[in-house]
């Protein structure tokens, strides 16, 4: 509901997510009840539509530190822990979010440490790669992890390097989960947000 200027109804969610109509039902029924939603499922007030979900970002999905990168090279293990780099405009896989994607899609988030941050398309995977890469903490970290959300996030990934938007062969997230991880720790960043993507000229959260 904020990907575009003016949403509107079920369809259009279903058709995006690829959800049973039913679970649309039910998760618009819930936004409807904290008045998030008009019964018509169109945003009541946009901006508080953004902040409830940037007040709640990922507080279901705990990142875990991984011993290692995960290294394209390795086909067998970018199968198994379906990296998904091969066609990533087209193709599910691990997104790349944090502070070098934001800073990416021109978010003022100031210096990046290079920390990796990645969204795993499901549970299976993440417990792969901990098997497989290593679990770590503190200085032994070269690499954070968390199941996404929602598929969507993995399934909507953006060629950052073919798109020279940053020198890196992993895809990132799309600039609204930049901007809801911006939102969610420090919203006044959003507005110092001066070259925001088309993709979200509408900016959700004014």
């Amino acid at each position: 509901m904020l990907l575009a200027p003016d949403p509107v109804g079920t369809k259009y969610i279903v058709e995006l997510l690829g959800w049973p109509e039913d679970r649309v039902v039910r998760a618009t029924t819930l936004l409807q009840d904290d008045h998030l939603l008009t019964h018509e499922a169109r945003p009541t007030v946009t901006k508080n539509l953004f902040k409830a979900l940037a007040d709640v970002w990922c507080v279901d999905q705990p990142e875990a530190g991984l011993a290692d990168e995960p290294m394209p090279g390795n086909s067998g293990l970018a199968e198994a822990l379906m990296l998904g780099l091969s066609d990533p405009e087209n193709e599910a896989g691990w997104a790349l979010g944090g502070k070098l994607a934001a800073a990416a899609w021109g978010l003022p988030v100031g210096n990046t440490d290079g920390q990796l941050h990645f969204y795993v398309p499901s549970e299976p995977y993440l417990c792969r790669a901990e098997t497989d890469l290593g679990r770590a903490t503190g200085a032994g970290v070269r690499a954070m992890a968390r199941v996404s959300p929602m598929y969507w996030i993995t399934r909507n990934r953006i060629d950052g390097a073919r798109r020279g938007l940053l020198n890196s062969h992993w895809p990132i997230v799309h600039p609204l989960v930049s901007a809801l991880e911006v939102g969610s720790v420090d919203p006044g960043l959003l507005s110092a947000w001066v070259a925001v993507p088309p993709e979200l000229a509408h900016r959700p959260w004014l």
